[in-house]
Parts: C-alpha cells; sequence; structure tokens
C-alpha cells in the first residue's frame, strides 16, 4: 500500500517538471519579447523544484536508488552486510531525529504563522516547505527501516553465508 502510495505522489510529483519549463518559458518570452519581468516565475519555480527534490529522495530510499559506495560491502560477508547496514540504519536515525528535533519549533512557527518569503510575490515557501523537510525525513527513515526488515527476510542462510 505505502509502495502504491508514493508511487502515485511521485507520478503527481513529475507532473511539477512540465510546470516549472513552461513559466520558465513564460519568464524569457516575457521579459526578452515584451520587455516585462514577472515578480513569480523564479519564486514559483524553485518552490515547485524543492517538493520535487523531497519527493524525489523519498522514492530514491524505495527503490533503493540512491547512491551507495558498495566497493567494500559487496566483499563481505552476508552477516557483516546486515551489520553495515545497520549501522546505516542507526547513523540515519540519528540525522533524522537532528532534523526533527532542530527544525521542529521552527517548522511549526513557519506553518502556523503561514510565514512566507517577504517579496513582491510573497509565495508562503517556508510555512510549506520547512514541514516538508521534516515529514520526508521521517518517511524517509520509515522506509529506510522498512527495507532494512525486507532485506533482512530475504538473506540466504547461514550455510550460503561468504
Amino acid at each position: 500500500m505505502t509502495s502504491r502510495l508514493l508511487g502515485i505522489a511521485s507520478r503527481i510529483t513529475m507532473l511539477l517538471l512540465p510546470v516549472i519549463a513552461a513559466a520558465m518559458i513564460y519568464e524569457v518570452i516575457k521579459r526578452y519579447v515584451f520587455a516585462g519581468p514577472t515578480i513569480w516565475v523564479n519564486e514559483f519555480s524553485v518552490w515547485l523544484a524543492a517538493i520535487i527534490y523531497l519527493v524525489a529522495g523519498l522514492y530514491a530510499t524505495q527503490q533503493r536508488a540512491h547512491i551507495s559506495i558498495t566497493t567494500v560491502v559487496d566483499y563481505l560477508p552476508v552477516k557483516a552486510r546486515m551489520i553495515c547496514e545497520l549501522f546505516s540504519l542507526i547513523v540515519l536515525t540519528a540525522y533524522v531525529v537532528a532534523i526533527v528535533a532542530g527544525g521542529l519549533d521552527g517548522a511549526l512557527e513557519a506553518l502556523l504563522n503561514w510565514e512566507s518569503l517577504g517579496t513582491a510575490f510573497n509565495p508562503p515557501v517556508p510555512a510549506t516547505i520547512k514541514p516538508l523537510i521534516l515529514i520526508v525525513s521521517v518517511l524517509v527513515l520509515l522506509q529506510s527501516v522498512l527495507n532494512f526488515v525486507e532485506t533482512y527476510h530475504r538473506r540466504p542462510a547461514a550455510s550460503e553465508d561468504r
């Protein structure tokens, strides 16, 4: 179920890329053809790109597509690889706890005050992105735990260990 939900969210998020491209094309035409630049395209594009970036990180975690250095780990016995994965999970947990602990007050304040950028366009980027960073960080951790449990249950029997 979570895999299906993330797949749907990822596909919807992919649709934001053509929106960004269209907005930028509009900005270029408006600026260089009609000499009337917009006040909103840059901030709007960065806002959508931040959302894409966060969802893409979660999707990459779910697909196990993050870059990893496996030169040494691939040559380890299965038990040692599991220990390395567990260590990575512990480090990720510490990182997410630090992000949430350090960012929770700021994210709640930004959301409750509907904090905006303070520019002419003034979109509520901080009010949306700050909480989204925390939410996605927790979801990445949960997905990593699911990945670890799945790996643990798929591991070969002890007799197959190198």
